[in-house]
């Protein structure tokens, strides 16, 4: 009972409680900062919307536009979600660059559209984080478009071998022997047999 006693309340108590305290600290250092959400408030965009600044020329009507969407104080891997007047909706993109503690995102809309929502998830990396519309430039490829209501289907595989190539004189083009995959006829040399007449 002496020993246990002296235990609890001697030089190994101090160094129980002083490990405690260690590991509570390093739970806290260690652990992975919580991903955060902002919702963009229209930082960039004129009243209705639209993009408020052009860097060059504005697209022609029935033309695209690209959006730069940036976010400050935030770590790489920042994932964005929003939905245009034309349409356009991206859900979950990752940033396409991030410089620094910015993520941007890059996103093309027919001309003229505007912001209807956006949001974007981050760990950040710094206080008072911005979620703003840099600039737009005129052109673009806008992001392929889904219907939730048509299922993605993928090919399906043929059912029949694939046709082997063979090589005939210069100029004769490439044919192909119906049945033989392409492994086949490269490892099965062709050899042609002899036939008399007479």
């Amino acid at each position: 009972m002496h020993v246990l006693r002296s235990f609890f309340v001697g030089p190994a108590a101090k160094g129980l409680v002083a490990l405690g305290v260690m590991l509570a600290w390093l739970l806290v250092v260690i652990q992975p900062a919580a991903a955060d959400t902002i919702t963009f408030t229209g930082q960039g965009t004129n009243a209705n919307g639209t993009c408020g600044q052009f860097e060059g020329t504005p697209p022609q009507p029935g033309g695209t536009q690209t959006w730069q969407f940036n976010l400050t104080q935030t770590d790489s891997g920042a994932t964005m979600s929003a939905t245009f007047s034309d349409g356009t909706s991206v859900t979950n993109i990752p940033e396409n660059t991030h410089n620094g503690s910015t993520s941007m995102w890059f996103i093309t809309t027919a001309a003229g559209a505007s912001v209807t929502s956006a949001s974007a998830t981050f760990t950040p990396s710094g206080p008072n984080p911005q979620f703003v519309v840099s600039h737009c430039t005129a052109g673009g490829s806008p992001p392929p478009t889904t219907s939730p209501t048509t299922p993605t289907t993928r090919p399906t595989a043929p059912t029949t071998s694939p046709s082997a190539p063979t090589t005939g004189p210069p100029g004769a083009g490439t044919t192909t022997q119906p049945g033989v995959s392409p492994a086949g006829a490269a490892a099965t040399p062709v050899v042609s047999v002899p036939t008399q007449t007479g």
